[in-house]
């Protein structure tokens, strides 16, 4: 079943304001906002364009990453940082509350895409996430990331590793080497089976 104009109207709304939710930046809000009102006023539908090999982008407030949701995906998934990692203005528990009931809300509109409520959640020196079971319970995806304590031994690397990877709420592992983000030096840590 094809996504239809209004479907991807009212997610490019609801992605403005969830952005809103998350003080985003105004200009990224606008940009939703000024997409959704393109779309709505297209004389046909994306996914025909789309099926025809048109340039999305070429349309007025259509920025590349936005065109990239209307390429006939079942799922996208909204995955912020948790507020641990301050530099990236991280939600907090109840931030994140306000975004999973606005996706709830959303998702109960689609028929033929679904939105995920995912988070990258920062991994604790002790291994533990740092968001309570209450809120990892609710999201789809639980992305561990290590954004601290690069300095570890392995051997102390590999137990935070592998206790986080224990939680049943754990569903992926965010930049093991971490060489590229945000360390001078790679992390050190042994891969660990479960």
């Amino acid at each position: 079943m094809p996504v239809h104009n209004e479907d991807i109207a009212v997610i490019f709304e609801e992605m403005a304001d969830l952005l809103e939710i998350e003080n985003a930046n105004p200009f990224r809000v606008r940009a939703y906002c000024n997409a959704a009102r393109t779309v709505r006023g297209l004389g046909c539908e994306l996914s025909t364009m789309v099926a025809m090999g048109y340039d999305l982008t070429r349309l007025p407030g259509i920025a590349k990453d936005l065109s990239a949701k209307k390429r006939g995906f079942r799922y996208i998934a909204i995955t912020d940082y948790t507020r641990n990692l301050g530099l990236a203005r991280g939600l907090d528990p109840e931030r994140l509350r306000q975004q999973i009931e606005e996706i709830d809300r959303l998702n109960e509109k689609l028929d033929s895409l679904s939105i995920l409520k995912g988070s990258e959640v920062d991994i604790l020196e002790d291994g533990r996430l740092d968001l309570p079971n209450d809120i990892l319970s609710q999201l789809d995806l639980v992305i561990g990331a290590v954004h601290s304590k690069f300095h570890l031994s392995r051997s102390r690397q590999t137990t935070r590793i592998c206790r986080a990877m224990e939680s049943k709420y754990f569903t992926l592992l965010a930049h093991p080497s971490d060489d590229c983000c945000w360390s001078v030096m790679p992390m050190m840590w042994t891969c660990c089976v479960l």
